[in-house]
């Protein structure tokens, strides 16, 4: 036991649990030991027990239920003896206690760091629970626990020695009881006695006489009986038993003395059914708390000193009792849905909170439904499905059961069910949810208790419920007649709160209750417990893929069943904490377990640990859960509404889909300096504080290694080096870290160089020489052993064996170059033989013969014999340090130099080339340079005249590519090959360009380049070249098109820099500044920070051999995908109402309207990120992409079509079957009807109206006289209205404008406006109520004080505040303007809006290519003259538009009398900005929309639109 025990949560955890149990009444309050209390006299309570009677019998306190077993005896036992004297009506006891160290804290609240003793009495000896209370001696420090109990009711003492610990105690049951309970033989009580072991090393042991805390408060209760003397008692034993011989373990039986209703004791079975127990003489009867029909009980006289074997007590198998279910409590609902937010990452956590739409902070239980949804129970906010897209939250004004929610499950039929309660909380019981109704059952209805705590399905597909009043099994099979059956210890369950349930691999229910676990079969429970090596109080339990049980306990950590003994696991094999709330089982076998201080996870070997420092939500987990996709999720915190233990929401645990290499997550320093890879696979980081590796699984620190490991090598044997900067070099062999300093033959500072020669010798260069390790010690060589100089830049092993070793100089002397063969040493100094004393970089040609390049006097061959220096002399380049290159040829390239065996050409003087800066040969044989502005390539013909430099014919061979010829002379920055040889240049300011080994083509933005910054180049599988741009986005060139992307299409961001294709033909965009693109050719979906990304910055992509892609930019991140296909639902089908989630519909060829509405799931998708791909055969050519929920078709011809979507998460998993709908479109055989009767009925209205024809031309003259005087007046008011609205609009750069007012045939009082200010636009648009003339006026006189007010510059809140009032002072009451505005910032693309009266005006987002309603209402203007009015505000990005639209669109009707509607206005909206139409086109196209639907309708009122549309700047 070496564990620490913080005061604060050792004290917290032993409150709640105190609380907890107080609040909870069960059924029995004793459980099993029985001890006899005999008459004392004398005693005084001083610690000494040298005053009690000798050979009194013993009781031992053994039962271990609380923090750390005893090791042994020796470690730590107890016992008790007891006595009363009824002179002073006190009880007594003497606790003696064998402990092998003493542990007494004296500071504040120290007691409980303490040894210690706790007694707890019940002077009543009820059949039910007493009040809890309880006394206590902790350390030196006396006190009580519960209600009502007074200090004074008791005095103790301790006397401790060494390894001995003596209390004493004396109960006044006088005070106590307030004098109504005096002490007699015969007579019972309730106790139980509890010590406490503190050690020195901070770990604890409680042991308990009774059975445990799962009774009362925190211990269960035992009886003492009263006896005149150890003459008067005898002893009894038997066996419960089933019906079919089994024993009934650990169960309970009554003895019930005949003459005495008061004397009564409960024992307890064990493992076998079998009881014992010493009881005062007399008769007692015998009975099971097992229930059955016919009473069964047994009776036996107890004599003196006799032992009475009874016969065996068989009760009957358990059935439970069966309830016919009632009604319930129906509520309709729908919940109450708010947007989700993207939540809080740290590394590979995501946490939601009640920030983020989460109803409550405490989520206990977590269930992911057959469509996918996610639904979180919590301790105060009801229960919420979360989508990934919002939360819809369902309390109990929806009908739940109430707040606290503890449980959830799926029935077979697919409705949900919700476990409620809660000790404090009034209401509770099981809910139901199908969808529509939520249904609440009570114990009005057949539910044992209403404090419903875990639920199951098992595999029959009958629902058991868990409650604090035992447990139900729920079958609906049956509709006329389901029925509840209740299970209770009546029926042989352990006990009757049930907090867990588990399913056996053979079919058994298992219970995990208060008092340990029950199995039952079906015909019988059996039951374990303390005794059997089961830890109690029992909050969860799973079981796992070899079919073994693991029971999570409150207090005692874990423990396994694997059929035949249990195993416990705690805190010290490695649990986080020995309180677990909640255990989960994944796919992989890894166990899940939630603890007050984090989540644990077991692998069978290995335990590793999450904590909050990890990022998980708190520290209390209460639930547990995998979803479809294996990402874990945490439910935390607990007991909320005691102010115990809170929490912060949920945590989602990400699969190692995006995994950050930093300091926080296990590197020891974020400066890596050194990376490797050894023939394991593991991966190796040098970096400044230290150096690790990484598994595949975890990163793992190299325990020892000091300093900055700089550089790293594996040798032939697998052995890792490690050279540090100031700690020598250290080799691992993977089990031991070797440090080779000074001590050892090598120095400290380190070695510049490794290298491993073919004998399998390491080799260091140094600052203070070489050294060589034979794998038994080192060997020095320093200018001592010939070594040129100490400084050694560079070590070498050529093809012969030889050791080449290239130096630098020292203040005192100058560096050159060593061979050693093994035996001699050979130095080359620059005099003579070596250009240059600093050698940088050694080649060996075809002919073996070594070259050596010098800091900045040329370069030197050495054949083995002699040296050959070559300088500008022989016309070498005057350069420093650069690459060499053997040709194919054999030729040496020295930068721009050729060296072909017998003469240089120097090219660097050339105009084509400008500081080159590296050298490669193609295929071809050609040599390419390439340097800051330009790329050359060399073709290297052998010239006719070998003996000098043939200018002429270089100038022929030679072919520069620069801005006076080919390419353009700004920067190049990429170079690609694509599969038919062509080479790609990608240029700052010039764009593309191809050479085909002839020509070069150049291609710019007038091609249909996207910029002509060009930042990256790619080939794909196919053979199409894409570019990546700084400012456009990215371009596809298929060899005849160009097709541009940008963020208007959904990439992440316009500057993509790095290009790549994964195996599965995705491609990759990484960009600089929006995180990572991921593209099928159809659908983009975006990886940042939001999703884990470690920065926005993502400058190189790379997938390696496993298929993981590796990010660089902010740190490194690998990116493995886990490919989870997300699920796709329809939700509803609208057309002239809502058909709901049909799989087909028939429509008539009237109904223009027809919407499909659906939802996917995937959490690693973030809110408003998902997308969707469908189509509608017959109708759709190709598969279309929206990232709405819902699609709207207008005007289908008649026909036969199939609708079809499917879900695309962030990693571009396609749902596996799309959601379908069969539609078809018919004839309107009705309508066709109808007008056929009609025709008939007008034939015989003819004939029969031909009469009135006379009188009707007259009254059709009066008629035209009148309608002429309306045109008149109609016409004047046209011109009133028309004369006030814009007849052109505004001209202002990157915003495209256009506005239409169509005045109805009697016009109404539309208008709409543009008021241009300082850097600002403002738009608007009013509708006056009335017609004509009446219309007319109102509209003039409103246009004049809204011109007028507009002066004064005021926000709008302020401008539509007065106009209010203005025109509540001026208009009469049936008269009022309905009104909005919008102000847009012209340089920030920021606007503000207000809207009074108005439909919602429209902001469609090209970026996520959706539209959204811009909800700012209040009363019209000229209502109220309180109204007060509020602006909503947004942003504007190019791609983007506003719409304004009035009324007249909305309410256009069809011949059918349908309205346009809320529904067609915003698809007719949102399909027309998706064609990437402009403003007038736009507005057209809407306008067009309405009238095909509207058809030969008049149009019955003044129809305005409004489109502003964002364009992108002009550079």
């Amino acid at each position: 036991m070496n564990r620490e025990k913080p005061l604060i949560h050792s004290a917290l955890a032993i409150g709640a649990l105190f609380l907890l149990l107080c609040l909870h009444s069960p059924t029995q309050a004793h459980s099993g030991p029985v001890a006899l209390a005999i008459p004392l006299e004398g005693i005084t309570v001083d610690g000494d027990l040298s005053d009690w009677p000798a050979g009194m019998r013993q009781y031992p306190i053994a039962i271990h239920w609380r923090d750390d077993p005893p090791q042994d005896a020796e470690d730590f036992r107890g016992s008790f003896c007891i006595g009363y004297s009824a002179p002073e009506n006190a009880l007594y006891l003497a606790v003696e206690i064998r402990d092998e160290s003493t542990a007494i804290d004296t500071t504040e609240g120290g007691h409980w760091r303490s040894d210690g003793c706790q007694i707890t009495v019940d002077v009543a000896h009820g059949k039910e629970d007493p009040p809890g209370q309880a006394y206590y001696l902790q350390g030196n420090t006396h006190g009580t626990w519960g209600d009502k109990v007074d200090r004074a009711d008791f005095s103790a003492a301790v006397n401790r020695a060494r390894s001995v610990h003596r209390y004493e105690w004396r109960i006044d049951i006088g005070r106590k009881t307030a004098g109504q309970t005096r002490l007699r033989p015969g007579m019972p009580l309730g106790l139980d006695v509890v010590l406490r072991d503190w050690d020195e090393d901070g770990s604890s042991s409680w042991m308990a006489w009774g059975t445990g805390p799962h009774n009362y408060a925190f211990y269960s209760m035992g009886d003492v009986v009263l006896v005149e003397g150890e003459e008067e008692k005898g002893r009894l034993s038997g066996q419960l038993t089933w019906e079919d011989g089994t024993g009934v373990a650990r169960s309970k039986v009554r003895i019930h003395a005949l003459d005495s209703e008061s004397l009564w004791v409960t024992l307890k079975t064990d493992r076998q059914g079998n009881y014992a127990a010493e009881l005062p003489t007399g008769m007692y009867r015998i009975t099971s708390e097992i229930r059955s029909a016919d009473e069964r009980e047994i009776d036996v006289d107890i004599l003196p000193k006799k032992k009475s074997k009874i016969e065996k007590l068989i009760v009957p198998a358990a059935k439970g009792q069966t309830v016919k279910f009632g009604a319930g409590r129906r509520t309709a609902s729908k919940g109450k849905s708010v947007p989700a937010g993207e939540g809080q990452w740290r590394e590979r956590w995501q946490t939601l909170g009640v920030a983020d739409g989460l109803p409550d902070a405490s989520v206990t239980a977590i269930f992911q439904d057959r469509d996918g949804n996610l639904w979180l129970a919590t301790n105060g906010g009801g229960v919420t499905r979360y989508d990934g897209e919002e939360f819809t939250t369902f309390t109990t004004s929806d009908g739940l059961g109430g707040y606290v929610v503890s449980s959830i499950a799926q029935g077979r039929d697919g409705t949900m069910w919700f476990g409620t309660g809660g000790w404090v909380q009034a209401g509770g019981g099981l809910s139901s949810y199908d969808g529509r109704e939520m249904v609440t059952f009570s114990t009005e209805d057949g539910l044992p208790g209403n404090n419903v705590l875990c639920l199951l399905v098992d595999r029959r597909g009958d629902l058991w419920i868990g409650t604090d009043a035992g447990a139900a099994r729920y079958d609906d099979r049956q509709e006329a007649d389901r029925i509840f059956t209740r299970f209770t210890v009546a029926d042989g369950l352990l006990h009757d709160y049930v907090k867990g349930m588990s399913e056996g691999k053979n079919g058994d229910l298992w219970f995990g209750t208060w008092a340990g676990a029950s199995r039952y079969d079906g015909q019988k429970f059996e039951n374990f417990t303390l005794e059997d090596g089961l830890g109690h109080l029992i909050s969860c339990i799973g079981k796992d893929r070899a079919g073994h049980l693991w029971f999570g306990s409150w207090t005692m950590g874990i423990s396994r069943y694997d059929g035949q003994k249990f195993k416990h696991f705690r805190k010290i094999d490695g649990l986080v904490d020995d309180g677990v709330y909640s255990l989960a089982i994944d796919p992989e076998g890894n166990l899940w377990f939630g603890t007050t201080r984090g989540v644990s996870r077991y692998d069978g070997k290995n335990w590793k640990s999450f904590t909050t420092d990890d990022g998980l939500a708190h520290q209390t987990v209460a639930s547990i859960f995998q979803d479809g996709s294996g990402d874990m999720w945490f439910g935390t915190g607990w007991w909320t509404r005691w102010g115990i233990a809170g929490g912060n929401g949920v945590s989602r645990f990400a699969r190692e889909e995006l995994t950050i290499f930093t300091r926080e997550n296990g590197l020891p320093n974020n400066g890596v300096m050194a990376l490797c890879e050894d023939r394991q696979g593991r991966i190796w980081f040098g970096t400044w504080g230290g150096a690790c590796w990484f598994d595949g699984r975890e990163i793992r620190t190299l325990d020892g290694l000091q300093g900055n490991a700089y550089s790293i090598v594996e040798d032939r044997k697998g052995n890792m080096w490690f050279a540090t900067e100031s700690n020598g070099v250290y080799r691992y062999d993977g089990r031991t870290l070797t440090n080779f300093t000074a001590a050892d033959g090598f120095i400290n500072r380190g070695a510049t160089k490794m290298v491993e020669d073919r004998q399998g010798d390491m080799w260091f260069g140094t600052v203070k020489g070489v050294f060589r390790y034979d794998g038994e010690a080192f060997a020095r060589f320093d200018t001592t052993d010939g070594l040129h100089e100490n400084n050694v830049w560079a070590v070498f092993e050529d093809r012969q064996g030889n050791m080449w070793f290239g130096t630098g100089e020292t203040i005192d002397r100058v560096g050159g170059v060593s061979r050693y063969d093994g035996q001699d040493w050979e130095t080359f100094a620059p005099e003579p033989g070596l250009a240059h004393r600093m050698v940088t970089s050694i080649l060996q040609d075809r002919d073996s013969r070594l070259w050596f390049s010098t800091w900045g006097r040329g370069v030197s061959r050495y054949d083995g014999v002699e040296f050959v220096d070559f300088t500008t002399a022989d016309g070498l380049e005057k350069y420093r340090a650069g690459t060499m290159l053997e040709d194919s040829q054999g030729n040496i390239w020295l930068k721009s130099t050729r060296y072909d065996g017998r003469h240089f050409e120097s090219f660097q003087s050339r105009e084509e080339l400008h500081r080159v800066g590296s050298i490669a040969q193609d295929r071809n044989g050609d040599i390419w340079f390439n340097d800051v502005f330009r790329v050359s390539r060399f073709n290297p013909r052998p010239s006719a005249d070998r003996q000098k430099v043939d200018r002429q014919d270089v100038g022929q061979r030679f072919v520069p590519f620069s801005g006076s010829l080919a390419l353009t002379t700004s920067a190049l920055f990429r170079v690609a090959t694509d599969r038919d040889d062509n080479l790609w240049f990608g240029s700052w300011f010039g764009g593309a360009f191809r050479y085909d080994g002839r020509n070069f083509t150049n291609y710019t933005t007038a091609d249909g380049l996207a910029d002509d910054a060009v930042i990256s180049i790619f080939q794909d599988r196919d053979g199409d070249i894409w570019f990546g741009t700084k400012t456009g986005g990215v371009t596809h060139y298929d060899g005849e098109t160009f097709t541009t992307y940008t963020t208007a299409d959904g990439l992440a961001y316009n500057w993509v820099h790095h290009i790549i294709q994964d195996r599965d033909g995705r491609l990759l965009f990484g960009t600089l500044g929006g995180g990572v693109s991921l593209f099928d050719g159809l659908v983009f979906q975006n990886l940042n920070t939001a999703d884990g990304l470690g920065g926005n910055m993502a400058v190189q992509l790379f997938q390696d051999s496993r298929g993981d892609i590796w990010i660089a930019g902010a740190g490194v991140t690998r990116y493995r995908p886990y490919h989870t296909p997300p699920p796709i639902r329809l939700l509803n089908v609208v057309a002239e109402r809502d058909h709901g989630p049909v799989d087909q519909i028939s429509l008539p060829a009237t109904q223009d309207y027809l919407a499909f509405e659906f939802q996917g799931s995937s959490f690693k998708t973030r809110p408003g990120q998902m997308a969707y791909v469908f189509q509608l055969e017959g109708y759709d050519d190709d598969w279309q992409v929206t990232r709405q929920e819902r699609v709207v078709y207008d005007d289908l011809p008649t026909g036969d079509y199939l609708f079809q979507v499917k879900a695309v998460d962030r990693d571009l998993d396609y749902s596996e079957q799309p959601a379908t709908v069969r539609v078809t479109v018919h004839p309107p055989y009705r309508q066709i009807a109808v007008l056929c009767l009609l025709f008939l009925s007008l034939v015989g209205l003819t004939i029969a109206t031909g009469y009135g024809r006379r009188r009707r031309h007259e009254r059709d003259q009066a008629r035209e006289q009148l309608v002429q005087e309306l045109e008149e007046e109609l016409q004047v008011a046209h011109d009133l209205q028309m004369g006030l609205m814009p007849t052109e609009s505004p001209n202002i750069e990157n915003l495209d404008i256009a506005g239409r007012c169509l005045t109805a045939n009697h016009v109404g009082g539309d208008c709409f406006q543009y008021f241009p200010r300082d850097g600002k636009l403002l738009v608007c648009l009013a509708d006056v109520t009335g017609h004509a003339m009446e219309a007319a006026i109102p509209v003039v006189m409103f246009d004049g004080i809204l011109k007028s007010q507009i002066e004064l510059d005021d926000p709008l809140e302020q401008l539509f505040g007065r106009l209010n009032r203005t025109l509540c002072d001026t208009l009469d009451s049936r008269t009022f303007v309905c009104f909005t505005m919008a102000e847009i910032d012209l340089s920030s693309r920021t606007f503000r809006l207000t809207n009074g009266g108005c439909p919602y005006p429209y902001h469609y987002r090209a970026a996520t290519n959706d539209i959204a309603e811009l909800q700012a209402e209040a009363y019209p203007l000229g209502v109220r003259p309180d109204t007060e009015y509020t602006a909503v505000e947004a942003q504007l990005e190019p791609g983007d538009r506003l719409i304004f639209c009035s009324d007249g669109i909305v309410e256009a009707e069809n011949a059918a009398g349908q309205l346009f509607g809320f529904e067609r206005t915003a698809a007719a909206i949102l399909r027309s900005c998706q064609k990437g139409l402009n403003a007038e086109d736009l507005l057209a196209q809407i306008v067009d929309k309405v009238k095909a639907f509207s058809g030969e309708v008049p149009q019955g009122d003044d129809q305005t639109i409004v489109v502003l549309q964002v364009e992108e700047p002009t550079t």
